[in-house]
Parts: structure tokens; sequence; C-alpha cells
């Protein structure tokens, strides 16, 4: 199975009661772009 990368996990059986949420996911990624930096 391609992207499986933890030997034995299978995070849809393992998941229970839970969904992706595009909204709180696209403003997780909008907070990191805006709020987070990093010196180099």
């Amino acid at each position: 199975m391609p992207g499986k990368m933890i030997p034995g996990y299978d995070p849809k059986q393992t998941m229970g009661d839970c969904h992706f949420d595009k909204c709180a996911a696209q403003q997780a990624v909008a907070f990191f772009e805006e709020c987070l930096s990093r010196s180099v």
C-alpha cells in the first residue's frame, strides 16, 4: 500500500468516530503560512 509509513498501522481501522474537516485544515495551513516563520 503506497504511503504506508508505519508498519502494522492502519489509520482507517483505528480512526474511530472521526472525519476530515476541510475548512479546519485550510485554517491550520493559513495559520502556518501567515504566522510562523523560521530563521535560516
